[in-house]
C-alpha cells in the first residue's frame, strides 16, 4: 500500500465511544463534533524520565513511572438526554441514564471502580464512506465535561485520561504499549 497523498483534517474524522459490554459493545457515536479531537503526552517510553545529576553534572537517567496520555473533543449540543429515544447522547453514555439504551452499560476496566470506555477515532482520508485510519485509546476515563454556550453553538468539550487496557494504551494503525 503506497502512502497517501491526502492531508487529513476535521472533515474526515469521527469520535466513537466503546463500553465493555460483550459479546456486542454498546457504541456512540459522537453527533456534530467540532473536529477537534487532541490527544496529548504520548510518548516512545510511556513513563517519566529521571534525570541524576551529581555536583550540577549530569550523569545518567532512567525510566520512571508510568505516565497516562489525555485526549480531548468538543460536540455541538442538540439533547442532553434522550430518555427513550433509541439513538442516546453523550451524557446517556457516560451516566448511564435509566431508561436510555446505555442503562446497562459496562465498564472496560475490571481494575477501576468507576465507568471506563475505549474511545475510538476513525479517519475517512479518501473520503469514499470507507474507514482508513482508526486509533482507539483504550481504558478511558472521563474526567470532566463542560458546557459552553456561545453564539456560534452551544458545545459540551469531554476530557480523558487514558489508563489503557493492560497491555497497550492505543491500539490500530498504531500501537502504543504500556510502560515496562
Amino acid at each position: 500500500m503506497a502512502l497517501t497523498d491526502i492531508l487529513q483534517t476535521s472533515r474526515h474524522g469521527s469520535v466513537v465511544l466503546v463500553d465493555g459490554t460483550t459479546p456486542t459493545a454498546l457504541t456512540y457515536e459522537i453527533r456534530f463534533d467540532r473536529g477537534d479531537f487532541s490527544v496529548s503526552g504520548l510518548s516512545p517510553d510511556m513513563c517519566e524520565i529521571i534525570t541524576f545529576a551529581a555536583r550540577h553534572v549530569h550523569i545518567g537517567h532512567a525510566k520512571g513511572a508510568p505516565t497516562y496520555p489525555t485526549l480531548s473533543f468538543s460536540l455541538f449540543v442538540t439533547n442532553y438526554t434522550s430518555g427513550s429515544l433509541t439513538q442516546g447522547t453523550i451524557q446517556d453514555f457516560l451516566h448511564g441514564v435509566s431508561g436510555s439504551k446505555f442503562a446497562s452499560r459496562v465498564t472496560v476496566a475490571s481494575n477501576y471502580d468507576g465507568f471506563a470506555c475505549d474511545i475510538r477515532w476513525d479517519a475517512d482520508t479518501n473520503e469514499d464512506g470507507t474507514t482508513d485510519n482508526t486509533l482507539t485509546f483504550h481504558g478511558c476515563v472521563v474526567t470532566g465535561y463542560d458546557l459552553s454556550e456561545a453564539d456560534d453553538g452551544t458545545t459540551i468539550t469531554c476530557n480523558a485520561t487514558v489508563y489503557g487496557d493492560g497491555t497497550n494504551y492505543v491500539s490500530g494503525d498504531v500501537t502504543i504499549p504500556m510502560a515496562t
